[in-house]
């Protein structure tokens, strides 16, 4: 079994979320970049780590929803 097994769907799963969401386009593309960066360096997104150990990060203002912010935990 392929140690990045979880890997694999991740581009359908991304794909469900914005369509699940009726994300426009500016926040779809905001979300994918985010992805693509964690993807090259964890590391490298400006995300906090709370009391259990799980990273959030705030990306920016929704476009499709005004007044929210696309934010992720991982």
């Amino acid at each position: 079994m392929a140690s990045r097994l979880w890997q694999t769907n991740a581009s359908a799963r991304i794909d469900d979320f914005i369509t699940r969401k009726s994300l426009n386009d500016a926040d779809a593309q905001t979300i994918i970049q985010f992805v693509q960066r964690l993807v090259i360096d964890p590391f490298d997104v400006p995300a906090n780590k709370d009391h259990v150990g799980e990273w959030h990060c705030r990306i920016g203002p929704s476009s499709t929803y005004g007044g929210s912010t696309l934010a992720v935990s991982f």
